[in-house]
């Protein structure tokens, strides 16, 4: 079964002014000691991050949200896809609407929808995406060409250096 994707058609995703709050989880358990250092460990690899977002709407806009928001997500509880701006650009995410975030204000002849909504995971590079990214940062080389400029380098230096 699919998830019920943001009205995009009618409502626009983007949110006013595109300022985001965002809350990142916790993921390390901290245990600190009368003496020595503080004792950390990881307790999870990922978790929900919680986006603060603000939508203005349009009376038929808020009436569709409205209708949206009862029927297809059961009043606001169930999961749906929206695209969330991280970090540079707009990537669809699955989320939900926090329990009573949702926050309506009429605001010079429109509706001002604010709300937090829960993704189950932060959208981020994979192992080999950030290293590909920490290598080519601040350069124009292809990854090709750096790859091609490490093994040269690998193989020049490397054996000279070897007793």
């Amino acid at each position: 079964m699919s998830l019920p994707a943001w009205p995009a058609f009618a409502i626009d995703y983007h949110p006013l002014n595109e300022d985001y709050a965002v809350q990142l989880p916790d993921l390390v358990n901290r245990t600190d000691f009368e003496q020595g250092l503080s004792r950390q460990r990881q307790i999870f690899t990922s978790g929900p991050v919680i986006y603060q977002v603000t939508w203005p709407m349009t009376p038929a806009q808020m009436n569709i949200f409205e209708g949206w928001r009862k029927n297809a997500l059961g009043g606001g509880n169930c999961w749906f896809l929206i695209p969330v701006f991280w970090p540079d650009t707009y990537v669809t995410r699955q989320a939900r609407f926090v329990k009573n975030s949702i926050q309506i204000k009429r605001q010079g002849g429109e509706w001002i929808v604010s709300a937090q909504i829960e993704l189950a995971e932060l959208p981020t590079l994979s192992d080999t995406d950030t290293a590909v990214a920490m290598l080519t940062y601040g350069t124009s080389q292809t990854v090709d060409q750096l790859v091609t400029a490490l093994h040269t380098a690998v193989h020049t230096t490397l054996p000279a250096a070897l007793p």
